[in-house]
């Protein structure tokens, strides 16, 4: 099973971010499908079902001490830079601080698991679009992204819940299932 930990958008805040694919059309770039896009907490990778309820019990825990906080999806930018263009991003804005610790809750609570914590610090986003697998996106595709991505402002929206997820691959792209969620402290 190859799993992950997330956060799903409201159907309003998706329209606001889908908005900015109708904007911009290159060839070179990938859209994620509106339902797909998340914010990844965690990503646990292929994992054995035997696993899940201690994941489960970790993501309990996690949650359990969590309170409930409000984001909004601003602005946007790209990895690994605007010279070499991969992955096209959302940028979050309000209790962004809270997402972290979120994210830094979950990601300890595996370690101890013996699932490594990432080499990079959590930097929370949305991806919305990849380079094409048989392209190679150009500083100027960077350019009219980030442009684009200034005036993108949704709605505040609550998170309320941590999901774990099963992404399932195939030559059309992920599809995912939620296998559990789990809600934050009132």
């Amino acid at each position: 099973m190859r799993l992950f930990v997330a956060i799903f958008l409201p159907e309003n805040v998706l329209s606001d971010v889908q908005s900015l694919s109708h904007r911009l059309s290159s060839p070179r770039l990938r859209w994620v499908a509106p339902a797909s896009v998340h914010i990844t907490l965690k990503f646990l990778g292929d994992t054995q079902p035997a696993r899940l309820p201690i994941f489960e019990t970790v993501l309990s825990q996690a949650a359990a001490v969590t309170p409930r906080f409000d984001l909004a999806v601003s602005g946007g930018g790209v990895f690994p830079d605007a010279r070499r263009p991969r992955i096209f991003w959302a940028g979050l804005s309000g209790a962004v601080e809270a997402l972290v610790d979120l994210a830094e809750r979950t990601a300890a609570g595996f370690s101890v698991l013996g699932i490594p914590e990432e080499d990079r610090a959590f930097a929370p986003h949305l991806t919305l679009a990849r380079c094409r697998a048989d392209a190679r996106c150009l500083p100027a595709d960077a350019a009219a992204f980030i442009d684009a991505a200034v005036i993108l402002q949704s709605l505040p929206f609550s998170v309320n819940a941590i999901h774990l997820v099963q992404s399932h691959l195939s030559g059309s792209g992920s599809r995912y299932e939620t296998l559990r969620s789990f809600p934050l402290a009132a």
